[in-house]
């Protein structure tokens, strides 16, 4: 009797061997299946742990990108605002206002209903803040490295001419 082959001429092995096969296999899986069911998988413990620790990773990277772009964002938002308390300061002082306590209270009085706290708000340290920048900072890279706190660490070097608007490198 001929030996079937199969679709690209490979040959099939004849029925009785295959069923000998079959029950060799499922009896070799079958006690696999035990000693798996006996014996703590070790396997999966690490793969939980890692799936934990790589979502922990990745809210960890979340957490720290938020809160670097809100930093960022609150620097060049701080930059900004003390840009215009100088040309506040500037432009009264140019109509003959010598009254700078006067206003300093004027945009203390438009930013505190924005402010956690009086310094947030102080006009004369947002206006110093921006100067800082404008005057030790090369380029845009302060953008890149500079914060709020260190900017703020940064600001007593940069001093004002006391009855005008110039500021400079403390001496």
């Amino acid at each position: 009797m001929p030996e079937p082959t199969t679709v690209h001429g490979a040959q099939q092995a004849p029925a009785h061997e295959q069923d000998a096969h079959a029950s060799a296999l499922d009896t070799i899986l079958a006690r696999h299946g035990q000693d798996v069911d006996d014996e703590p998988d070790v396997d999966d413990e690490p793969d939980a742990q890692e799936q934990d620790e790589r979502k922990l990773n990745a809210l960890l990277r979340k957490c720290e990108s938020a809160f670097c772009r809100g930093n960022k964002g609150l620097l060049l938002s701080r930059v900004e605002c003390g840009k215009y308390c100088h040309a506040i300061y500037t432009l009264r002082q140019e109509e003959g206002h010598k009254d700078r306590a006067f206003t300093s209270q004027l945009i203390f009085n438009r930013l505190a209903v924005h402010a956690d706290s009086r310094r947030e708000c102080d006009a004369s340290e947002l206006a110093r803040m921006y100067k800082t920048v404008e005057t030790l900072a090369v380029a845009d890279e302060w953008k890149k490295t500079l914060t709020v706190g260190k900017l703020i660490d940064l600001s007593p070097l940069v001093v004002r001419v006391e009855g005008t608007e110039l500021y400079g490198v403390f001496d």
